[in-house]
């Protein structure tokens, strides 16, 4: 079997992991593939964009490697919903079976429907959280600029009262409407 180019390993697509970690008391993100190894191949960063980043850079340099090496070089595993029939059965203890009926008839609807919602949420709270980390960190981002460009104002109007002169009155006024909207 003749092997692949680089630029074909390279351009592979992994489906990438990213878990939120401390080192020594910092929050990261750490981001990973499965197929190259949770600690052979990541990337770190302070957002979860950063470390997809800091991995997709990672990857290409592990992969470089690794097919220099004449190494064998792990594919992403191609998962497809055909392979799955969408049944499966669940055992449970009788008062969840029970707790369980009595909720999906106070929503009106069958028990197979319910569960089946729970399960969507619960496949989706992940991908919810991470969206919504990333929009967070973001407006904790602007939320900092903003303090800082309030403080100096205020810091300057506090020290210097007495020497701001009228054009620098107007450029505060200016720059104070700007942060506030």
């Amino acid at each position: 079997m003749q092997r692949k180019s680089l630029t074909y390993y390279q351009a592979l697509h992994y489906p990438i992991i990213v878990e939120s970690i401390e080192i020594e008391g910092d929050a990261r993100f750490l981001a990973y593939s499965r197929e190259l190894g949770k600690y052979a191949c990541y990337g770190l960063g302070h957002s979860e964009v950063g470390a997809i980043e800091a991995f997709l850079t990672e990857k290409n340099n592990f992969i470089e490697q690794l097919y220099h090496a004449c190494k064998a070089i792990p594919v992403p595993k191609a998962e497809t919903h055909a392979s799955y029939s969408g049944f499966f059965n669940v055992r449970t203890s009788p008062v969840i079976h029970a707790q369980l009926v009595a909720q999906a008839k106070e929503q009106g609807v069958s028990l197979n429907l319910y569960l089946n919602q729970l399960l969507a949420a619960a496949a989706k709270k992940e991908e919810v959280l991470s969206v919504m980390s990333g929009m967070l960190s973001k407006l904790c981002g602007k939320a900092d600029n903003n303090l800082y460009k309030v403080s100096h104002h205020l810091d300057y109007i506090l020290h210097e009262p007495d020497e701001m002169d009228k054009s620098t009155r107007e450029k505060f006024d200016d720059s104070h409407l700007a942060i506030a909207s």
